[in-house]
């Protein structure tokens, strides 16, 4: 990682911070709009997934459960820490994210470069 990339995922990790910060306030309304959240996507349907784990339900008996068990494993212990807790896992995730997409990238276009210079188009 170059100082370019450093500062990228700085940046997005701050942008991150701010929109959460200023949207937190909305987090309720904007957690159960469909353009937004999804049952694939939603922290909605992993709080609830959590839920009925722990009381003993089947959190997939029904239809809105379509997180693999492990991810409600791994998100137990956050779908009861407090919002700011939260906020945090989510924006260093962001950051995992972007930092796995760039290295992605920077092989596609290495490999898209040596594909140049040997010719290959």
């Amino acid at each position: 990682w170059g100082r370019g990339m450093v500062a990228v995922v700085g940046a997005a990790v701050v942008l991150g911070v701010v929109i959460r910060v200023f949207l937190g306030q909305y987090a309720p309304l904007l957690e159960t709009r469909v353009e937004i959240a999804s049952p694939l996507s939603s922290f909605l349907t992993v709080r609830e997934g959590v839920a009925l784990h722990e009381h003993g339900g089947l959190a997939y008996s029904g239809s809105g459960q379509h997180h693999p068990p492990l991810e409600l494993a791994a998100f137990r212990w956050v779908a009861t820490a407090p919002p700011l807790v939260v906020n945090a896992v989510f924006v260093a995730l962001d950051g995992v994210v972007l930092g796995l997409l760039a290295l992605v990238l920077r092989a596609a276009l290495g490999r898209a470069r040596a594909d140049r210079a040997a010719g290959g188009g």
